[in-house]
């Protein structure tokens, strides 16, 4: 690789229920960096916020991996779930993607890459 590291984000729009669940949200985040092959850093944080805007209340998971990180937001009043996978190991989008519609089937989504290099 010729940059330290890649970041990649996706906005997931209308989900099903299953970004509601902290048990389900818990497995996807330990599947996801199987799928990806990473290394997790011990097991998944999975809470659920109840904010004082009830927009924004949800589920956040966290996945620390011995090359960075799996975070996501998963927001109750629309169903959007919004996932940020780092690592200084590449992976693919397609393995990403594989188990993101296989636990949320978003109808609609976004991403974007960005490779982070050191000066």
């Amino acid at each position: 690789m010729d940059y330290w590291g890649k970041y990649m984000y996706f906005n997931l729009r209308k989900c099903n229920d299953n970004m509601k669940d902290e048990i389900t949200v818990g497995k996807f985040l330990k599947d996801l960096v199987y799928n990806i092959h990473m290394k997790p850093y011990g097991d998944p944080i999975v809470v659920r916020f109840a904010t004082h805007d009830i927009n924004k209340g949800g589920i956040t998971g966290i996945q620390m991996l011995e090359d960075s990180s799996v975070t996501m937001h998963c927001v109750d009043f629309n169903n959007n779930v919004y996932l940020d996978i780092f690592s200084c190991c590449d992976f693919k989008k397609s393995e990403a993607f594989e188990v993101i519609d296989d636990y949320f089937k978003p109808e609609a989504y976004s991403w974007d890459e960005i490779l982070r290099n050191v000066p």
